[in-house]
């Protein structure tokens, strides 16, 4: 009897570890306002912990804040979490901090005439503005996330990527980048969590 009580709690334990997290339906939703080939890095089935998410819709764009956005936190295990960071090594563009100097943060309600520009990078590559991600984890530097974070950026690329009516004109960016999208995976080792994005104006 004893061993069969053992076997059990063995199987429920298993069986726990390796399930899903019950979806959230308005994440899933988003999911579906979006491109799919502009999400097709967000797990939208995983073991992952949602933590935090927001968002701007395309569609809702059309009011001051335009273009859109998906910001979906996760905490992970220490095998998931090595798993998605050598995934990432292989497959991001580039490796970066939040605070690094030729990071060109997509700030929206921002005058664009504001010269903020670091004129010695050779390149530029867009990133998102992480303000409620951050409050999530109790920062104290808002400028940008902590040092902890790495930035795998899976794309940055200029152009149309939305309906021209939902683009936003009211970006800080150079002319080069008045519209695009970004792509890619915040991860910090140190708390195991995994900040995923995809923006676009």
């Amino acid at each position: 009897m004893k061993l069969l009580n053992l076997l059990i709690l063995n199987t429920f334990l298993l069986f726990y570890c390796n399930s899903t997290q019950e979806p959230d339906k308005k994440l899933i939703g988003l999911y579906k306002v979006f491109d799919k080939k502009h999400i097709e890095h967000f797990p939208v089935k995983s073991t992952y912990l949602l933590r935090k998410y927001s968002y701007l819709a395309p569609l809702e764009g059309i009011r001051e804040n335009k273009g859109g956005y998906l910001k979906v936190m996760y905490s992970l295990r220490k095998a998931e979490f090595d798993s998605l960071e050598k995934e990432l090594r292989q497959t991001a563009i580039k490796e970066t901090t939040h605070a690094d100097s030729c990071n060109l943060f997509i700030e929206r309600g921002v005058n664009p005439e504001i010269e903020y520009i670091n004129k010695t990078c050779d390149e530029f590559y867009p990133v998102p503005v992480f303000l409620e991600e951050m409050d999530f984890i109790n920062v104290q530097d808002y400028s940008s996330l902590p040092k902890d974070f790495k930035l795998y950026i899976l794309e940055a690329s200029k152009g149309i990527f939305l309906k021209e009516e939902y683009l936003s004109e009211e970006l800080a960016m150079p002319i080069e980048w008045k519209h695009g999208i970004t792509r890619g995976v915040a991860l910090s080792q140190e708390r195991y969590l995994a900040l995923f994005w995809v923006d676009i104006w």
